[in-house]
């Protein structure tokens, strides 16, 4: 499968489940849906190259309340992307499910590649191919 989209050099991938995100030189982030081959979200709003990302998952951790009472709650509440550009500054986004609706970030709600062990990807100029 070829995901063609950015118009400027792939410069890093990361991947959950059939999700996969990749940045660019072209100052954008893209979510790939990767059981259809197409691009589902891009984010935009940083001024230079897009150079890393990170998905973070929700997990459990221990927040104690001002009562003292230690509770057990996930956190982030969903899945987020955060991106790093040279711009100097880093987004984070809510990561959206690929049966969303599409959404195209004008950078208004913002703040190196791991991938699947299943899943092979390889980026070559401005092409993603998995």
């Amino acid at each position: 499968m070829s995901l063609e989209g950015h118009t400027s050099s792939v410069l890093a991938l990361s991947a959950t489940k059939d999700t996969l995100v990749s940045v660019s030189d072209d100052r954008t982030a893209r979510i790939w849906d990767l059981n259809t081959g197409r691009c589902v979200h891009v984010f935009r709003g940083h001024t230079r190259a897009v150079s890393c990302l990170a998905i973070v998952k929700p997990e459990w951790i221990e927040v104690t309340g001002g009562d003292g009472v230690i509770r057990r709650e996930k956190w982030p509440k969903q899945p987020m992307v955060v991106t790093g550009s040279l711009d100097h500054t880093l987004y984070v986004w809510l990561l959206p499910r690929p049966s969303e609706a599409e959404h195209r970030n004008d950078g208004s709600d913002p703040v190196d590649a791991w991938v699947h062990s299943h899943l092979r990807t390889a980026a070559s100029a401005n092409t993603i191919f998995v």
